[in-house]
């Protein structure tokens, strides 16, 4: 009977074992596999973040940019991933229009989400750093400095949706404050701005910017087709450091 008691208790310590070993092992593989993405992402999720939102959209009569708390679809996704992101790292994020944003908040860690036609902070950045790429006044399409190569979106025939839309992942120093970060992430449309979280989140196209820009300071500019009324994965049509402050 104690020969078959210690057999039972030795068959369960081996099978506990062998279990904790495979926890292991794939916890492992899994921080090998997205060692890229947590580069991207870094020093963001070293602590709790802000996330801006852009806060503008088309007045209906005058067709002027008005201040508004609507939210598009797309960027509740695109907060939904960077959420997701930071849960695993055991922070948090929190969330701040751009026109709503304290002063002092500008020095801190920022991801601010919207190009300079939505997002205040973006707008400044844009005339204060050479990001290499610049969306045209309307925000339409985004145009490199240098070359003037023009990256447009695709409407359908009737004009009611986007076939193919374009978004910038970019990561500098804070122009506010050099010893700190900010990430932006943007689009022509709202799909534009979910591909960059999407690329960013992205083991495959995280190392791809990181072989080609290095981890500090880039931009990045991403081409997706729209599917369903969804931005489907991303490719990378442009990728170069950032060079610095403006004059």
């Amino acid at each position: 009977m104690l020969n078959v008691i210690q057999e039972i208790v030795i068959n369960v310590i081996g099978s506990l074992t062998f279990l904790f070993l495979g926890i292991i092992i794939t916890w492992l593989v899994q921080r090998y596999r997205t060692r890229k993405v947590r580069a991207i992402w870094s020093p963001f999720i070293n602590n709790d973040a802000w996330v801006i939102l852009g806060s503008f959209l088309p007045g209906k009569q005058s067709g002027k940019w008005k201040h508004s708390h609507r939210v598009s679809l797309s960027d509740v996704d695109t907060i939904i991933e960077i959420e997701k992101l930071f849960w695993k790292a055991k922070k948090k994020i929190i969330i701040s229009p751009s026109a709503q944003l304290p002063r002092d908040l500008l020095y801190t860690k920022l991801i601010v989400l919207g190009g300079p036609i939505s997002n205040e902070v973006t707008q400044r950045v844009f005339s204060m750093v050479d990001v290499q790429c610049q969306f045209d006044v309307e925000g339409q399409l985004i145009r490199i400095s240098q070359s003037g190569e023009e990256y447009i979106p695709v409407l359908s025939a009737d004009n009611r949706q986007v076939l193919i839309d374009y978004g910038i992942l970019i990561k500098l120093s804070n122009p506010f404050n050099p010893e700190s970060k900010m990430m932006i992430l943007a689009g022509c449309h709202g799909f534009g701005t979910y591909s960059a979280i999407l690329a960013a989140n992205s083991p495959r196209l995280a190392n791809e910017i990181l072989n080609r820009a290095g981890r500090e300071s880039f931009a990045v500019i991403l081409k997706s087709q729209i599917v369903a009324n969804k931005a489907q994965f991303p490719e990378i049509v442009f990728c170069q450091p950032i060079s610095g402050i403006l004059n």
